[in-house]
């Protein structure tokens, strides 16, 4: 059984297999039920690739479920993500070790974040947010009415364009 680290560090059971790396020079990978070898990370790479343009293509044409591959391709990116987060920091210290130029001239920099300030310790900050949050509450009411006349001030407040929202695919349940 494999142990999965969920939001807020908790682990779970899963009842997906365990990998073990058998070897370093040659990653070799085994499971109960398949063993794969991968001679480098770039073929393995150039794979994937290959294989998510044809996919995307037999879609295209037709020859695909559209949705059948989204939920694939879906449960393919949630595991490069998790991957990323995990060698994230060894991958920041290796790519220290370049000059800047060096790193450069392979598509990669390292950039940082930008520095978050507590503005909610500000009293002011937090009385001007409270006012742009009941006057976008007012701006909203007269883009649904055409226009609304705010009964403690009197002023018209006129509508706004509206930009709708469009359809997505959120899952519900990632396991699965």
């Amino acid at each position: 059984m494999n142990l999965k680290t969920k939001k807020r560090g908790k682990k779970v059971a899963t009842n997906e297999p365990e990998f073990k790396v058998v070897k370093t020079e040659q990653i070799v990978v085994e499971r109960e039920d398949i063993k794969v070898k991968i001679d480098n990370i770039e073929q393995l790479s150039s794979l994937t690739i290959n294989y998510l343009n044809a996919a995307t293509e037999a879609v295209e044409q037709g020859l695909e479920d559209a949705f059948k591959v989204f939920q694939q391709i879906a449960k393919l990116n949630d595991t490069l993500q998790e991957v990323k987060k995990r060698l994230e920091a060894e991958a920041i210290d290796e790519a220290s070790k370049f000059d800047k130029n060096s790193l450069k001239s392979l598509g990669w920099e390292i950039g940082y974040t930008a520095s978050q300030y507590k503005y909610k310790d500000d009293p002011e900050v937090q009385r001007l947010e409270a006012d742009l949050k009941e006057r976008k509450k007012l701006v909203k009411i007269a883009s649904q009415k055409g226009k609304y006349i705010d009964p403690d001030t009197g002023e018209v407040i006129e509508a706004v364009e509206e930009k709708p929202g469009r359809a997505y695919l959120r899952r519900r349940n990632p396991n699965k």
